[in-house]
């Protein structure tokens, strides 16, 4: 089927069919038959699927966006609990370490107060020797 163009006005040669305010695809009157009513229904059908397409798209890049900014939150969450991981397995051996210290300590005086212990036997024999040899 050979159509001549030529008796078309302009405009609808010239349609713009992804105007983003309106899309007109219903073909003129003077054009109507029944090839032409089912592809301006196809092209209804697709427009809608289109349309129904790109709402989808949309739905799912702000499902993608809230994914990302939760994912976000995770590993700042993540990061936070290392940063007191790391925090609380220093302190353990700070703690550690003080008890260390404390248990050398402990034992440094047990030394020291068996030493002086020592001491005050020895003393005390002087003592008793001292006071024995002068009462004779």
């Amino acid at each position: 089927m050979n159509m001549n163009l030529q008796h078309i006005p302009t405009w609808f040669k010239n349609i713009n069919f992804f105007h983003d305010e309106y899309i007109d695809t219903r073909i003129p009157a003077a054009l109507i038959n029944d090839e032409n009513k089912l592809l301006e229904e196809n092209v209804e059908v697709k427009i809608k699927e289109i349309t129904s397409k790109q709402l989808d798209i949309d739905e799912n890049i702000d499902r993608i966006q809230l994914l990302e900014n939760h994912h976000k939150i995770i590993q700042d969450e993540l990061r936070t609990i290392q940063r007191l991981l790391i925090v609380r397995r220093t302190e353990e051996t700070t703690e550690q370490s003080h008890v260390d210290i404390d248990l050398n300590e402990i034992q440094r005086l047990k030394r020291l107060t068996m030493n002086l212990d020592n001491e005050l036997i020895r003393f005390n024999k002087r003592k008793t020797s001292f006071e024995v040899n002068s009462i004779l």
